[in-house]
């Protein structure tokens, strides 16, 4: 619990680049999907799509942006 709570304080101290980074995650996964098409590395394209989730859901949840919130989480 005490790793949780260490993650949820860096992640609100840098909440904007998070965002940020997540915002360009996302992105770049789906331009390379739309260059690559069937040809796309489709397990690193999950992988990276599930990591910029995670990132934008969190910060998400600490602002409690109630309608992001509940798109990527419910």
């Amino acid at each position: 619990m005490r790793l949780f709570g260490w993650l949820n304080a860096a992640v609100t101290r840098n909440l904007r680049a998070i965002e940020m980074i997540g915002v360009l995650m996302r992105i770049f996964s789906f331009s390379l999907v739309s260059w690559l098409g069937p040809a796309s590395p489709f397990l690193f394209v999950w992988a990276f799509n599930t990591a910029d989730a995670i990132m934008l859901s969190w910060c998400a949840i600490i602002k409690k942006d109630r309608a992001y919130t509940f798109l990527n989480v419910i």
